[in-house]
């Protein structure tokens, strides 16, 4: 009998977090699942840590890749291995409460337009004492999509007081723990030449969970907060619900340059792929200031991030080629998406 969950899980030199990290998936209360780990040629030791979990659980197995082949495509090779009726995508430096499986489960048979479940996600200090590891930070209840079309994590840094206790729809899930129903991902996919994408490749890493969201939402999907589901990650940048300029400066100052280029890229790729005319014509004033701050940012300040625009207009034929698939299977109207920009 196929598993009921198919947990992806991408390593890349992740040895410091990996035991927690599958120790929480073995103490799942949802017993019916498969762990699918994709390994990026790491050289600290995980690849070994990961194997003997492995010799020690057939419910793990382990894809090993010579290089690393980017974030997104390695994503995709674990989703095309896995069986599950359900799939979650779990960052190396995420942990799961011990009912997150079975919560969530619960959560997808309310509704089967429920195309994945976003949970409460928490802080985590890997490198605290194991008993205050976990914090009571918010680090996402779920994605914000702003008129200027930039992305925000709803409550990230904030203090939990309970004020996001309340379980509905959200904009899009977060992709440090992104649950899926196989069926949502199977109908958004984006197939080009004879090759299928779950997650798009030319992204390589970072905001890919914004586009899979967005895609989702585009052909008519729900994606659903609940707080019963429970898990931990640790941020590696972007503290902050930031909305000031200020603040926002400071928030993407502590981005190391990789995160910088590929987020500068994609998000002018999501714009093309998947926004809609008279949305983007209703918000032009909000899209305009952020573009003109983002583009005087990176001419004065920023200057290496530039060499991210020859590989968007590289790319460009492509993101538009994706968007004829992407607006084949659009089910909503225009009002109906504009409801989520915030």
């Amino acid at each position: 009998m196929p598993p009921r969950f198919s947990i992806i899980l991408i390593t890349f030199n992740s040895a410091r977090f990996l035991g927690p990290v599958l120790a929480s998936i073995k103490e799942q209360t949802g017993k019916n699942w498969e762990t699918i780990i994709i390994d990026q040629a790491s050289n600290d030791g995980g690849l070994e840590i990961v194997r003997q979990w492995g010799h020690e659980d057939e419910r793990i197995r382990i894809i090993e890749n010579p290089t690393n082949i980017g974030f997104c495509a390695a994503v995709n090779q674990g989703i095309v291995a896995s069986r599950g009726e359900t799939v979650l995508l779990l960052n190396h430096d995420a942990v799961l409460d011990a009912r997150y499986l079975e919560l969530a489960l619960a959560v997808f048979a309310r509704d089967s337009q429920i195309a994945a479940v976003q949970g409460k996600v928490h802080r985590y200090d890997f490198s605290a004492d194991e008993d205050e590891r976990a914090l009571n930070i918010i680090d996402t209840t779920g994605l914000i999509m702003l008129k200027s079309r930039r992305i925000i994590d709803r409550g990230q840094g904030e203090t939990d007081h309970g004020q996001y206790n309340a379980p509905g729809e959200v904009f899009g899930v977060n992709g440090a723990v992104s649950f899926w129903r196989r069926e949502a991902l199977e109908d958004i996919r984006l197939c080009l030449q004879d090759r299928c994408e779950y997650l798009d490749e030319d992204f390589f890493m970072y905001k890919d969970d914004v586009d899979l969201s967005w895609r989702a939402r585009l052909a008519g999907w729900k994606i659903v907060y609940d707080p019963a589901c429970l898990a931990w990650h640790q941020r590696g940048s972007g503290r902050s619900a930031a909305r000031n300029p200020l603040e926002i400066v400071r928030e993407r100052s502590a981005i190391n340059a990789l995160a910088k280029y590929h987020s500068w890229k994609n998000a002018r790729l999501l714009v093309v792929k998947n926004d809609l005319a008279l949305n983007a014509l209703a918000d032009l004033p909000w899209w305009l200031a952020k573009e003109v701050a983002s583009w005087l940012y990176v001419l004065f300040a920023e200057p290496t991030t530039l060499r991210a625009l020859g590989e968007t207009l590289r790319l460009l034929p492509r993101a538009l080629l994706k968007r004829r698939l992407i607006m084949a299977k659009r089910r909503v109207s225009s009002r109906d998406m504009h409801q989520w920009f915030q």
